[in-house]
């Protein structure tokens, strides 16, 4: 797995998470892990697609298209962590169109941090059920077994993803519009109330109502 850059704590967190579990045996660093492992795990973030991260993901497509099977599980990091889609970012931009492909094939899970006694504490939670449902499917090895050894790379998001961020930041920033013009609405009506027209058209004038 490659640590550098903006996504080694995420590959250490999930990695201690996952074999903690005791459902997979996660291993890093070897083409030999990669080449034997049952799933692969793709950590995305900034740096995910450089060097010899860009490398393992590249040999992990190619031995799967040999086997004819699809081992990939995706985590990334949010848009707002610093990972965008698209030709916007130079990663995917350079990328090879296999590992394009890849990111527009897998929906990839958002990767929430620890936060023990916080607001958001059953995120980490959820999001490690729901990984491990991915990597050690319900119907596979016998109850306690562990099933899975998987291969972490490194970190990122798929379009479809990206796209749903943007949907949702639009929607918030109509509901502030939305919101603002029924402040500004209000405080009209108030000063008509008061009959106090003047400083009512000020405010249709400053809030464009």
């Amino acid at each position: 797995g490659c640590q550098h850059d903006h996504g080694g704590d995420m590959v250490g967190v999930l990695r201690d998470a996952l074999n903690a579990s005791g459902r997979v045996n996660v291993t890093e660093g070897s083409q030999q892990a990669l080449a034997d492992a049952d799933k692969v795990l793709v950590l995305l973030s900034e740096g995910a697609l450089q060097a010899e991260c860009l490398d393992d993901i590249v040999k992990a497509l190619e031995q799967d298209r040999a086997h004819s099977t699809d081992r990939i599980v995706m985590v990334c990091r949010t848009a707002s962590e610093g990972w965008v889609f698209g030709s916007a970012n130079p990663e995917v931009a350079a990328a090879p169109a296999s590992v394009q492909q890849a990111l527009n094939g897998h929906e990839a899970m958002t990767y929430r941090a620890p936060n023990e006694g916080g607001g958001s504490r059953h995120e980490f939670p959820a999001l490690l059920r729901h990984l491990l449902g991915r990597l050690v499917p319900s119907s596979g090895a016998a109850a306690g077994a562990p099933a899975t050894r998987a291969a972490p790379i490194e970190t990122v998001q798929t379009v479809r993803q990206q796209l749903e961020t943007v949907r949702q930041a639009h929607q918030q920033e109509l509901e502030a519009v939305r919101q603002a013009h029924q402040q500004a609405l209000g405080a009209v009506q108030h000063a008509l109330m008061q009959g106090d027209t003047e400083k009512a058209n000020r405010l249709l004038s400053a809030s464009n109502i």
